[in-house]
């Protein structure tokens, strides 16, 4: 169903006003009640000729807070609509209304009238408009800038051995630190540490006894038995000649 459109106003002419967001935001929070006055002086019969002010109410300035922004004073600057055909419309919601288009229902249309002037409404104290180019310096300020330095800056400090140096030469010469010992007190350690468990890896033995790994394994050679096969591949034994495994006792 196509809903009805009241075209009775339709030769009456509007103004089209854009307002700061600031001062629209007010009038928005004034509920109905008197935000300001306007002042009008003409000086002839052309829009170039009229002369507009909005001054705010004090109850609307006071409201909205010192650091809303809003001025005094106001001017209004008049443009004339020539190349476009801008309306305005209304919808009026009726109890007995069955109206509907694409599926919405919808009230009663009417128009209220066609845009024949524009309409901006300009803060004319000059400590906003000294507010709003410092915004707009601060906005374009870069974030980085260059300063001069009076003083040297040593940001990084050189060092004789790096961390990772330093890992390599402590791998490289942690078998010439360790001094061989006897290969009985090698054996004895080797004994001590077998009756706790079977089975070693060689880093394990090797450190338990503190000894090289090349010195190590001619000890282990004699004494203890190298698993090539799962499940305790890799891992060192005693020889069944010196293994002593103490019975569990009831």
């Amino acid at each position: 169903m196509e809903a009805e459109l009241n075209c009775d106003s339709v030769n009456k002419k509007l103004w089209l006003l854009k307002v700061p967001n600031n001062l629209a935001s007010g009038f928005i929070n004034s509920k109905g009640n008197a935000v300001g006055k306007m002042q009008i002086a003409r000086s002839g019969n052309l829009p170039s000729q009229l002369k507009m002010n909005f001054l705010p109410s004090k109850d609307l300035i006071y409201s909205s807070g010192a650091n809303s922004g809003i001025v005094e004073n106001y001017s209004l600057m008049l443009h004339p609509v020539q190349t476009q055909s801008l309306v305005v419309f209304s919808e009026i919601d009726g109890p007995n209304n069955d109206a509907e288009i694409d599926n919405f229902k919808c009230g009663t249309l009417k128009v209220e009238g066609a845009i024949k002037t524009k309409c901006e409404m300009c803060p004319s104290s000059t400590q906003y408009l000294k507010r709003k180019a410092q915004q707009m310096v601060s906005c374009n300020k870069p974030v980085r800038l260059t300063k001069e330095l009076k003083t040297p800056q040593q940001s990084y400090k050189p060092v004789a051995k790096t961390a990772a140096n330093i890992e390599t030469e402590r791998r490289a010469g942690k078998d010439n630190k360790r001094l061989r010992l006897d290969r009985e007190i090698v054996k004895e350690r080797l004994f001590a540490a077998f009756e706790k468990h079977q089975y070693y890896n060689i880093r394990h033995l090797e450190t338990i006894t503190n000894q090289p790994v090349t010195y190590l394994k001619e000890i282990l050679n004699e004494i203890a038995d190298y698993n090539m096969k799962a499940p305790h591949r890799n891992m060192w034994e005693l020889k069944k000649s010196f293994r002593h495994y103490n019975e569990p006792t009831n």
